[in-house]
């Protein structure tokens, strides 16, 4: 994948407000499998930050509302399909600690509880092909990360390469591409709502990716993407 890589935003998935696609590579990771006194620590902070949350700060957050009302934009159920951020807040808040999995995985999720912005991230080398965001079909299929194949509904939004379905709903990613302590190469997507700004987005991809680089190295560049066109490198580290 290279900044020649097209992300295909179809004219029907526009019907749910995305139409300009914001993503990052950061190549190159040197230490994924080793927690820098930095990632912890900021581990540590983000779970403050979640205890911290009342029931009402994750009841009317504009950011997750924006989320609840694109999934049920579609007709489909806001409690089946939560916000990505506001399922691991849950998580945390029922257990008292912020699940460990790795470096790069807990980094960016430390930012998605602070932001309540829905990050897709994949090992970059095992992706292939065009990436398209688009509605599912009838009969496809989807393996959630940690979880078994399973059937998506047709009108789902998805985005898939020229092999398997990347993320479904904007909150599941798929196993089949998804980080491990092996991972070099990474492709982060920050879809985001009608109701999320571009800039707002590449500001988080900025804070996630200037994490992860500095705890476990590598390089990074981010981009924007209109449908069927190139993507655009942004500057701004």
């Amino acid at each position: 994948m290279n900044n020649n890589t097209i992300f295909n935003v179809s004219g029907n998935y526009k019907s749910i407000g995305i139409d300009v696609i914001v993503s990052a590579e950061i190549t190159d990771l040197k230490h994924n499998g080793v927690y820098s006194d930095r990632a912890a620590s900021e581990v540590d902070r983000a779970l403050r930050i979640v205890v911290e949350y009342s029931q009402d700060d994750i009841v009317n957050n504009e950011v997750l509302n924006s989320y609840r009302n694109t999934v049920a934009s579609i007709g489909r159920s806001k409690k089946k399909f939560p916000p990505s951020a506001e399922a691991l807040i849950s998580i945390i808040r029922s257990t008292g600690k912020f699940p460990r999995i790795s470096p790069v995985v807990d980094i960016y999720n430390t930012v998605a509880v602070q932001t309540m912005l829905s990050f897709g991230v994949h090992d970059m080398d095992k992706l292939s092909g065009e990436i398209q965001f688009r509605f599912a079909e009838e009969g496809e299929e989807f393996t959630p990360i940690g979880g078994t194949v399973r059937k998506v509904s047709k009108g789902d939004y998805v985005y898939s390469d020229q092999n398997t379905i990347l993320a479904w709903m904007d909150a599941r990613d798929s196993d089949l591409v998804k980080v491990t302590d092996r991972t070099k190469n990474l492709l982060l997507v920050l879809q985001g709502t009608s109701e999320t700004t571009i800039a707002t987005r590449i500001a988080a991809l900025n804070s996630v990716c200037g994490l992860i680089a500095e705890c476990c190295g590598g390089n990074f560049k981010i981009f924007t993407s209109h449908s069927g066109q190139c993507r655009k490198q942004v500057n701004c580290q």
